[in-house]
């Protein structure tokens, strides 16, 4: 690629403003830790930059900055300097990661209220965010709007089983298959992996297939880890599971944050378990639309996946299928910018 140059990618259109060299040499240099949270603050004013001297601001009438702070201040500037309205668009906050007595949780959460109190509007995809942002940042409930992430419920949908996917896969044909994620350590996969042996004792026909593509070297007896999927791909291998599991541990960001999975699976007609967490339980509610589990309580684990696997549990899955459909659709979160756009207009 060539500075300067437009591509399509996904079907997203975009535009680098950085050529290959600069991106390989800032890559290097940005392996020195000292070096790496210096430039972290210098690409605020980068960004800026950039796109002040390859984007015709004046062609746009909004600019939305997208969290973190890094897009966020970069956004804010440009509005700011333009005259145009600012949207805050929040899908995490990045504070929530770090230790809130450290100087990087209170540096950053500086900047981030600095973004906030100075947005016109304030878009986020969760209640539950939205009641944490206003926790901390004291911010005008007017002021908040609420655009869940959305996805396309003809696409996720319940699949028949294949039995040549299995094959290709390694997956055995007689076993009650489980779905759990490994993509990142804020899924919980070490609870279930820690445990196999207490479920595998009581429920001996089980066998879990892992999603995420995260290398490991862990003896994969009651095992099948996925490799990388296509996204097309995901609504039939989702298909192939009996139940999914999503035992992620309570801290800030599993409280306020929903992961795009959990809405695919419920899509799926897929049963789903999941910790007592914000982010999980805003959509899960218990023996309607999914199961909730207390944090680390294995025996309730258990019993879960022994009602789910020996009850008729259809009526629960439809439940779930149709509130994504009414409350997680892109026409519902749609909606919802055109709702903030327009108390700006």
């Amino acid at each position: 690629m060539k500075l300067g140059k437009y591509f399509v990618h996904n079907n997203r259109e975009y535009y680098q403003l950085l050529s290959p060299v600069i991106l390989r040499a800032m890559n290097i240099i940005a392996k020195i830790p000292k070096v790496r949270a210096l430039l972290k603050y210098c690409y605020v004013l980068l960004n800026a930059f950039l796109l002040q001297s390859r984007v015709n601001i004046n062609n746009y009438d909004v600019i939305h900055g997208h969290s973190t702070f890094i897009n966020g201040l970069s956004a804010l500037l440009l509005a700011r300097i333009h005259r145009k309205i600012f949207i805050y668009d929040i899908h995490a906050l990045g504070i929530d990661a770090y230790n809130k007595k450290s100087i990087k949780y209170k540096l950053e959460k500086l900047l981030e209220g600095f973004i906030i109190n100075r947005s016109d509007k304030i878009i986020v995809i969760d209640y539950k965010l939205k009641e944490h942002i206003q926790s901390i940042f004291n911010v005008d409930n007017k002021n908040v709007f609420v655009a869940p992430n959305g996805i396309d419920s003809s696409f996720f949908r319940k699949r028949k089983k294949d039995a040549n996917l299995l094959h290709n896969y390694n997956i055995p044909l007689d076993k009650y298959l489980v779905g759990v994620d490994n993509s990142k350590p804020i899924e919980g996969f070490n609870f279930i992996y820690k445990n196999q042996k207490k479920i595998k004792k009581l429920i001996d026909n089980i066998h879990f297939i892992v999603f995420g593509n995260k290398e490991n070297n862990l003896p994969q007896q009651n095992f099948t880890f996925l490799p990388n999927i296509e996204y097309r791909n995901m609504p039939v291998l989702y298909s192939v599971v009996d139940l999914f599991i999503i035992p992620r541990p309570k801290n800030a960001q599993t409280d306020t944050v929903t992961p795009l999975k959990l809405l695919e699976l419920m899509s799926c007609e897929i049963p789903v378990i999941v910790s007592d967490v914000g982010g999980l339980t805003s959509c899960i509610k218990d023996n309607k639309t999914g199961f909730i589990l207390k944090e680390n309580d294995i025996s309730s684990l258990i019993k879960i996946i022994s009602y789910v696997q020996n009850k008729n549990i259809s009526k629960i899955t439809l439940n779930a299928k149709d509130w994504v459909k009414k409350n997680k659709s892109w026409e519902f979160a749609g909606q919802q910018y055109i709702n903030c756009y327009n108390q700006l207009i």
